[in-house]
């Protein structure tokens, strides 16, 4: 079985089945985007200010080959939802932290595997607002 495979059952195993694969490599074809976003004014306070930490995977693992991303359903399920005022997730575990534990799984089974790897959650420059 190969390694991908290997990481896909492991991720079914913690009931996870919104899983993709990516050729890790530099995003240049964003950096213009980004760019024109900041001429404009239109990034907002939690956008990372270095276009190069957004477009640039190997900036957090320089020898990373593969990027896996989880898709992670947020909160929804509520009894009463007209006495909040805030959103429904907001109601439940911070989901970056949620989030960064399932990562963090996977980041341990992948290392078991002899491989190397970094857990990243919205929370970091990389690509969050896209």
């Amino acid at each position: 079985m190969d390694k991908k495979q290997e990481i896909l059952n492991f991720c079914s195993e913690l009931k996870l089945d919104k899983v993709g694969f990516v050729k890790c490599r530099k995003f240049e074809e964003l950096r213009d985007f980004f760019q024109e976003r900041k001429a404009q004014g239109t990034e907002n306070e939690f956008e990372e200010k270095d276009i190069e930490k957004r477009i640039n995977p190997n900036i957090y693992l320089e020898e990373g080959k593969t990027i896996i991303s989880i898709a992670f359903p947020y909160l929804h399920k509520i009894e009463n939802r007209e006495n909040y005022a805030f959103s429904v997730y907001t109601r439940g575990n911070d989901y970056h932290r949620v989030v960064k534990s399932y990562l963090d799984k996977i980041c341990g089974f992948i290392e078991s595997l002899g491989g190397k790897s970094v857990a990243l959650t919205d929370s970091n420059a990389f690509l969050k607002d896209i």
